[in-house]
């Protein structure tokens, strides 16, 4: 099947009110997280909330149902660095990787830290990160789906 994207506000607006919507999208990817039973034990939520947000995605055609297994529609949801909706998108990971850093047992890196340095020097790292983000991208493309992570990572200037 054929990508194609979700433009429709009324959709994305759904699909970002909260990281469930895009873990859901992502695990049913994984042949073993395609039922609702295996998304709500793999991401620790209730079952009843996993099938409610499952019935929902299916109604905006961003996954369906076969045989019992849940599947992507090969929607692909990217939002524009301009979208009113991406600070939010944001936001829930950024959440999640803080609760994933409480957990002593989780095998996650994280890293923080405070530099000062020379305008040239931020270009060069900025630079560096975006270089560093597009070979990731490769990466993923060619991956088989068995595992879901967070990528989030940030440069800023305060």
């Amino acid at each position: 099947m054929k990508s194609k994207t979700i433009d429709n506000i009324e959709t994305q607006s759904i699909y970002y009110s909260s990281w469930i919507w895009a873990a859901l999208h992502f695990l049913v990817t994984i042949p073993k997280y395609q039922t609702a039973k295996a998304m709500a034990e793999r991401l620790n939520l209730p079952l009843a909330t996993v099938s409610e947000h499952l019935i929902k995605l299916k109604e905006l055609g961003i996954i369906h149902e076969e045989n019992g297994q849940w599947k992507t529609s090969h929607l692909e949801i990217h939002l524009p660095k301009n979208s009113y909706m991406i600070s939010m998108h944001h936001s829930h990971w950024r959440h999640k990787a803080i609760l994933d850093s409480q957990n002593s047992s989780s095998d996650g890196l994280h890293y923080s830290a405070l530099y000062t340095l020379s305008k040239k020097d931020y270009e060069v790292l900025r630079n560096q990160f975006l270089k560093q983000i597009d070979d990731f991208a490769k990466v993923v493309r060619k991956s088989s789906e068995e595992e879901i992570v967070v990528f989030a990572t940030d440069l800023f200037k305060l």
